[in-house]
């Protein structure tokens, strides 16, 4: 059995349960070796954020094409993030959490970010936002610009 304060991996500090369920249990913690906390804690710690979920096994996917000619990939992005808006509206964000660019990677956001611009465009899905944070710090930020 897990247990807060529990070191996994020998690099990760659970802080403390998020939620469990069938599939077993989500924590927060804390990267002994940046001392930095993972992203789920931060999303877990603000106070705008309504909801999040990694997004596994949850099917949401965004197609797009790395280079002409190929067939085409499926981007499935990181975490569905609900934010509480400063106008009193919801906006679900997909977040993504990379640590590295490249062509791939960014192809995957500029799909990103047609996808939620034709989504809202559409209007039938309420408000959708796409960010990408380089460092999981940067996550209270995305989510504070996600709130204006």
């Amino acid at each position: 059995m897990t247990t807060i304060g529990e070191t996994i991996g020998g690099k990760y500090r659970l802080e403390r349960l998020l939620g469990d369920g069938g599939m077993g249990a989500v924590f927060a913690a804390e990267n002994l070796n940046t001392g930095r906390r993972v992203a789920a804690a931060h999303l877990d710690a603000h106070t705008r954020v309504k909801a999040f979920v990694k997004n596994d096994h949850l099917g949401l996917s965004i197609p797009y094409r790395f280079q002409e000619g190929e067939e085409g990939h499926q981007y499935m992005p990181d975490f569905l993030v609900v934010v509480d808006a400063e106008d009193g509206q919801e906006t679900k964000l997909i977040l993504e959490v990379k640590g590295y660019r490249h062509n791939q990677v960014m192809a995957k956001h500029q799909a990103a970010r047609k996808w939620v611009d034709v989504v809202n465009r559409e209007g039938a899905w309420g408000r959708w936002a796409f960010d990408v944070a380089w460092d999981p710090k940067d996550v209270p930020k995305i989510v504070e610009r996600v709130a204006k």
